[in-house]
Parts: C-alpha cells; structure tokens; sequence
C-alpha cells in the first residue's frame, strides 16, 4: 500500500467518525426566517457530505477486492511458472537419461552404429518437439501477461483519477461547509420564481382568451337511442383547443390534432391561423398543429 493510499484511507476514517458524530437533531431549532435558511442550508451540507463519505468509502472497498483480484492473478502466475521449471526439469532429466544410455552404449563395441544413429535421431526429434511447444507456451506467457499488464495499468490510471476527483470534491466540501448560501438553494429558488412567472403568465393568457374570444354553440347533429338524428348545441371554447394543441405538441413534438366535422367554430380557426398561431396539415384540412416557433 502506497503512502498516498495510506493518507487517503485515514482521512476517510477520521471523516467517517466526524460524521457519525454529527446528528441533525442536535442542532439548533431555528427561531427566526434567515436562521432557518441557514439551518437547512446546514442540514443539506451535512446530508451530502455523508453521501460523499459513502460513496469514497465504496471507492476504496473495490480498490481493495481489485488488489485482492492482482495479489491472485500473481499467484496464478508464480504458479505457471513453476509447473514450467518442473517441466523444464524431466526435460534435462530426460535428456541425461538419454546421455547415460548413449555412453553406455558406446562402451559396448558389439553395439552395431546404426542403433546410436537412431537413437540419436530420435533423441533430436523428441528434444526439438519439447522445445517447440517449450516455446509456444513462453510466447503465449508473455502475451498473456503484457495484456494483464496493460489493464492493470488501465485500472490504476482509472483509480488514480477517481482518487483525484474524490479528494477534490472532499476539499470542496469542506471549504463550502461554513459559507451560508449553496448553490442548491440557489436554484431551487430560481426554479420558483420561474415556475411561478410561468404559472402568472398562463393565467394572464387563460383570462385573456375569455375574455377575448368566449365560447360559442355549435349545432352538431347526434344519433338517439331509437336510431334518429338529432340537433344539439355544443359550447366551442377556443382556450379549450389551444391547451389540447399544447399538450400535443408536448407529448409529441410536431404532433397534429384532428377537428370533428361540426365540433368547431370555423372564425375561431381561421383566426388562429392567420395569426401563423397554427397550420394545417398539407394534406387533410381537418388536422392542426401549433406553428413551431424555434429559431
């Protein structure tokens, strides 16, 4: 374990035990608009930095199962490498065997010469096929383990940089612990005032329209429970229509609407498009969709 490691895991000890320490209910109650402000602001700050602590105490578990992971991959290589010795081993126990048999042939001068000559031979063909496959499994070795050098090397690149941003952030958290406005808060209050600029200006526009442009009955023909035709009068609100355009075009950008025969009031329409408010589909006349305004 490097030095860096060794700092870096006491520093999340001591962070963890100031942690565990810290309990929201112990703080102060706030008594009045700006110290609650700071309370919660507090109170977040304290939430994020034990999620933080989680998050490196996490971090440096799988650092540990990943050295863990190399201290085997090690063995496992130790262990190659000796069944290659032994292996080397019975080869020159063999070749000795071998030796030992060619000397004590030559001593015998009743031996005819062409038995030294093939054992010889065969001698030189069995030592030449062990040293081929002796050098195929090497080559097979060394590749193997330049490719398990390269990712480890990947992998330590990879924690070195989680490391980095880790301590950072850390560094950050503890800097921002004492200041009294986060940059959480400060969006949340701007998601506010802009939902509500958004919610003021879809009811000034909801007013506007009824009072603009108020419903009107339409005469749609209705088919009654003996099988005739009947005339009843259906209110046409143009508010009405825009809101289903704009949950369309929401749901599915571009997206067309389509009219009922006799369920509209054809001024309201025309007015709408001539105000490039809305367009019609290029090929059915009964379908809408709101004109797109992006740049």
């Amino acid at each position: 374990m490097s030095i860096q490691q060794s700092l870096l895991e006491n520093a999340l000890n001591r962070a963890t035990k100031e942690a565990a320490k810290l309990r929201i209910d112990d703080l102060p109650r706030p008594i009045d608009h700006a110290e609650k402000h700071r309370h919660e602001n507090l109170v977040e700050l304290i939430s994020q930095k034990r999620l933080q602590l989680q998050q490196l105490q996490k971090r440096a578990q799988e650092q540990k199962i990943n050295r863990k992971v190399a201290d085997n991959r090690q063995l496992d290589f130790d262990y190659k490498r000796l069944l290659l010795v032994q292996r080397q081993k019975q080869m020159l126990q063999k070749e000795i065997d071998i030796q030992r048999l060619a000397t004590d042939s030559r001593d015998n001068v009743d031996r005819d010469e062409a038995l030294h000559e093939l054992v010889a031979k065969r001698h030189l063909i069995g030592t030449t096929e062990e040293l081929e496959k002796a050098y195929t499994y090497l080559q097979q070795e060394l590749s193997q383990t330049k490719e398990n050098l390269t990712r480890q090397q990947q992998i330590l690149q990879e924690h070195q940089e989680v490391r980095d941003a880790l301590t950072k952030k850390l560094i950050e958290v503890e800097t921002s612990r004492d200041s009294t406005e986060s940059p959480a808060s400060k969006l949340r209050e701007e998601y506010h005032e802009v939902n509500d600029r958004y919610m003021r200006i879809m009811n000034d526009l909801h007013d506007f329209l009824d009072e603009t442009y108020p419903p009107k009955s339409v005469r749609i023909s209705s088919r009654s429970a003996v099988g005739t035709s009947e005339l009843m009068d259906v209110e046409f609100s143009l508010k009405d229509l825009l809101i289903e355009l704009m949950n369309a075009s929401y749901n599915t950008p571009g997206a067309y609407l389509r009219l009922e025969e006799g369920t509209y009031w054809p001024p309201y329409i025309e007015t709408l498009i001539k105000a490039r408010i809305v367009v019609r589909h290029p090929n059915d006349a009964t379908k809408l969709k709101l004109e797109d305004y992006r740049l």
